[in-house]
């Protein structure tokens, strides 16, 4: 049964009737009975994109978005179910051919995060929505156990979704500290390798307040809004960038309610700030258009010309709700809630009541019982030892960006504030890092938040 049958159209439609200014008004509304949707953090990203209204149009049934990341926790309560095919692409080389079966564990945290806000079971009556909610997941881990991976290894993940049946791929790596950038040989080929196979890649733009030249690249980047609709401070400008929007990342400002709240590894709940958080709701959205119909190409180009104008944001601010034509968002509005606790991009914060597991089946849902919101908890991990380097030569793609530069991916938690924060663990949001003068292929390495 689809989500939208749990959740009759007008309900939602009347989310955004007689022009409601405030979150408060749209969650009197009811569009769901998930428990973060009521209590603090609430889901101001979805409200902010229009999401409940776009879902009396379109619920992203029949779509699969792959998700290349450190894996998605496939056994936790919001997502049972919703990963349907999987693989472990570390140390295939670049040969998507030695994928071995995996990617339905999380060695990281933020592949969860990210699968949550795109196809979270929604209307269960706990955890939080998604974007998506009918549409299902496909989970390629490019990430090792220590927090490390190579650019051939993500080429051979985003090739491996889409072979697998992928119509989006959601992709949280993002250029950041230079103001020119190239992807590798094995990522660019792989995302034109995507295009062509008809599936739209989405890629975050990085969170280091800088500049980057995305070349002409067919990549869909995404930059980060805050609860008030502004870009946030930390994200990578989008200016450069041949198809950009900007979607909601969370401000990373020391409140955690201001951040982004989705699915997080054992069952858990968690909110992090960053645009791999913007990334997935825009991949949502594509899931959205594809499931009503849209080619790929159809797809973004509603996305780019039904977003709403805003300084900073490429196209302007993603609203699913126009794209699918049953309205407009409703004016952006800072959220409920007490202040504290979070930290720079990527922290994660664990917050909500403790987790409670659903079968897999699933009974038809119920609303949620009241409960009372638990105190925010960090999560703190020791760093990876450094992760090695490997050279390869650059490849033809690279003339997209203007000519090879050499590239590192790497997962980011401190973006541009200096790792700023208190000390904590942080799901990380991947991001490219250009370095002028140097060789060598992609890496990827895990950075520990410094405390003040």
């Amino acid at each position: 049964m689809s989500f939208w049958r749990r959740v009759p159209a007008a309900l939602a439609l009347g989310v955004l009737a007689g022009g409601l200014s405030s979150l408060a008004v749209a969650r009197a509304a009811g569009p769901s009975n998930d428990y973060f949707w009521d209590n603090p953090p609430v889901q101001w990203g979805l409200l902010q994109v229009g999401a409940p209204a776009a879902w009396g149009a379109s619920t992203g049934a029949g779509v699969n978005v792959g998700i290349v990341d450190s894996g998605v926790d496939a056994s936790h309560e919001d997502l049972a179910g919703k990963v349907v095919d999987g693989a472990n692409c570390v140390g295939s080389n670049g040969n998507e051919g030695l994928c071995t079966s995996g990617g339905t564990t999380d060695v990281v945290g933020h592949g969860t995060h990210v699968a949550g806000i795109i196809a979270a079971l929604t209307g269960n009556g706990i955890g939080v929505a998604s974007m998506a909610p009918d549409a299902h997941l496909i989970s390629a881990q490019a990430v090792d156990s220590g927090g490390s991976g190579s650019d051939a290894d993500v080429g051979a993940a985003i090739r491996w979704v889409v072979d697998h049946g992928a119509g989006v791929v959601n992709l949280s790596l993002g250029a950041e500290a230079t103001s020119r950038v190239a992807f590798g040989p094995g990522f660019s080929s792989a995302v034109e390798y995507a295009w062509s196979h008809g599936a739209v890649p989405v890629v975050a733009a990085g969170n280091s307040a800088q500049t980057p030249n995305f070349g002409s690249l067919h990549i869909l980047v995404v930059t980060a809004t805050t609860p008030n609709g502004d870009v946030a401070s930390y994200s990578n400008h989008v200016d450069r960038a041949t198809w950009a929007v900007a979607a909601p990342g969370g401000a990373a400002d020391g409140n955690p309610y201001h951040d982004i709240v989705s699915t997080y590894p054992n069952n858990s709940y968690a909110t992090i700030a960053g645009t791999s958080m913007a990334t997935a709701h825009v991949s949502g959205e594509v899931a959205l258009l594809l499931a009503k119909g849209y080619s790929a190409s159809g797809a973004v180009q509603r996305v780019l010309a039904t977003a709403v104008p805003c300084t900073g944001c490429g196209s302007g601010r993603i609203d699913a709700a126009a794209a699918l034509g049953v309205g407009s968002a409703p004016a952006p509005s800072a959220p409920p809630g007490l202040g504290g606790g979070a930290g720079p991009p990527g922290a994660a914060t664990v917050v909500g009541p403790p987790p409670r597991s659903v079968p897999a089946s699933r009974a038809a849902p119920r609303a949620a019982a009241p409960r009372p919101t638990a105190a925010p908890t960090t999560v703190t991990t020791e760093p990876p030892s450094p992760a090695p380097t490997t050279t390869s030569e650059p490849g033809p793609v690279e003339a997209a960006l203007g000519g090879p530069w050499p590239g590192q991916v790497r997962i980011d938690d401190t973006g541009g504030n200096g790792g700023a924060g208190s000390n904590r663990a942080a799901a990380i949001g991947f991001a490219v890092v250009g370095l002028a003068g140097a060789a060598g292929a992609l890496g990827v390495r895990l950075v520990r938040l410094r405390g003040t």
